[in-house]
């Protein structure tokens, strides 16, 4: 369509320069992001505009604050048309794919006006008086357009200086009802999942128990709800007395709701896992795969259960799928890296480090990562430097020891090992377990993996059991 200043749709008038909409004597301005959006959608009627390409198109650069969000700027643009009922009149969403433009009726550009001087000469005028007459009569005519010209000019700007000096009435969007507000909520928490900084766990529950109680028919809500709830057991280390009860029953809501819900389906196998029912996870897995072959989660649980079998250049095709599903999942690519390890593919692993920190990833996840690497490519000195600003003390101690002992000071990497024993009693003993591999104490590493392995599901499914560091101890674990 061409660039005219103004589109119109369904009684609506858009002024692209300003971003001003009106509608039956409402005017509301939209900002630069949800305006950008609508652009786009519009201007492509019909077609499937992908999360990816309005991602691209709004932040070039490739960084995003979730609070300017592509999820946040297209719920404002339905706030803005009213357009936030089950049933979509404007904005179509196709869940994890992207967003159409599904009103019927095509936007069109305004009117335009007519000439305002007609060139056709009057017909009445005798042919022989119009030569003596036509000079002053060009003279009036030209007087009384000037005139007239004059007039306009000072009536349009006064009229703009008086409508500029008014601000522009401001237009609160309606309260949305509960499905748009849900779908809101479950959007805010699932980055939460994905980012996994700090207490971010915790939030996404937060968001999702005030989901569920909006929309309580959403089993992929009460699914992403398990989420959080496993998480927090499984990465966080919470009491599973106090999480697994809830996340069981979050799981069990979900499946009543649509019993073939891919997330939950996995969930609850992982649950099976930990319980010793391999029979029962793997027939969870397979019912899971009949729907969730494009899915998020089941494409890095696959990927999981390939490392677990060393075949790590499938845990890489995989990882790499789930990335292109959800470019912005910073555990999919965290993971990644993990297997780019596994694989020696330093260089690769390094690249995908340069991009998580461009979609400003938790430097916990970046900077320990590198770390890793520095160890595994022979930079101890590198190491060492990056050990000494990680925060959590028996951590940074663990972290020493290995970059220590790499640096030929074995005296001082065992001091430093003997500080990092706390971690076995931590959600981090994994790396403790490494750091006595990594030193030539197999049978304490052997014996710490034995013991938090026993009666609990974080022991031989842990990702950090399929490290490089432990490839000596050929440990089998199974998928995360």
């Amino acid at each position: 369509m061409d660039a005219a200043t103004e589109i119109r749709f369904d009684g609506w008038t858009l002024c692209r320069a300003t971003g001003e909409l009106s509608k039956d004597g409402r005017r509301l301005r939209l900002q630069r992001r949800p305006l950008r959006v609508l652009l786009e959608l519009i201007e492509h009627p019909g077609e499937v505009i992908t999360r990816e390409r309005l991602i691209a198109l709004l932040w070039p650069k490739g960084v995003v604050d979730y609070d300017t969000s592509l999820n946040t700027a297209v719920y404002k643009l339905r706030c803005a048309l009213g357009d936030v009922g089950a049933q979509p009149r404007y904005i179509e969403t196709l869940p994890r794919l992207g967003y159409r433009w599904v009103l019927s009726e095509g936007p069109s550009a305004p009117i335009a006006q007519a000439d305002a001087a007609d060139q056709t000469a009057n017909p009445h005028v005798p042919q022989e008086d119009a030569g003596t007459r036509a000079p002053r009569t060009r003279r009036r005519g030209l007087l009384l357009a000037t005139g007239v010209a004059a007039i306009a000019v000072v009536c349009v700007a006064l009229v703009s200086w008086m409508w500029l000096r008014e601000p522009l009435p401001s237009v609160a969007p309606a309260a949305p009802p509960p499905a748009a507000a849900s779908e809101d909520l479950v959007g805010r928490a699932r980055y939460f999942l994905q980012r996994r900084d700090r207490g971010d766990f915790e939030r996404a529950e937060r968001y999702l128990v005030e989901a569920v109680a909006l929309r309580p028919d959403d089993a992929g809500a009460w699914a992403a709800l398990a989420s959080s709830l496993w998480l927090q057991f499984r990465a966080d280390g919470a009491d599973g007395d106090r999480v697994l009860p809830r996340m069981r029953a979050a799981v069990a809501q979900a499946l009543a709701l649509q019993p073939d819900q891919p997330e939950a389906l996995l969930r609850l196998a992982m649950d099976r896992h930990c319980q010793g029912d391999e029979a029962g996870a793997r027939r969870l897995v397979e019912r899971a795969a009949d729907k969730g072959k494009r899915d998020t989660l089941f494409l890095t649980f696959s990927a999981s259960m390939a490392a677990a079998s060393r075949d790590y250049e499938r845990a890489i095709e995989l990882e790499r799928r789930a990335i292109a599903a959800a470019p912005l999942g910073m555990v999919y690519r965290n993971q990644l890296v993990f297997w780019l390890e596994g694989a020696g593919r330093y260089p690769e692993a390094h690249l995908e480090l340069e991009r998580m920190r461009e979609l400003r990833a938790p430097a916990q996840l970046t900077d320990t990562s590198e770390l890793r690497l520095r160890l595994l490519e022979g930079m101890p000195e590198r190491a060492l430097t990056l050990a000494d600003e990680l925060p959590d003390p028996p951590v940074r101690a663990a972290y020493r020891a290995m970059a220590l002992h790499s640096l030929g000071r074995h005296d001082d990497a065992r001091a430093e090992l003997q500080a990092a024993t706390p971690l076995a009693q931590s959600n981090d003993w994994p790396l403790l377990a490494e750091a006595y591999a990594h030193l030539g104490e197999i049978a304490a590493a052997r014996q710490l993996i034995a013991a938090r392995s026993k009666g609990r599901c974080s022991g031989k499914n842990s990702v950090e059991l399929r490290s490089r560091f432990l490839a000596p101890l050929e440990i089998g674990p199974a998928g995360r």
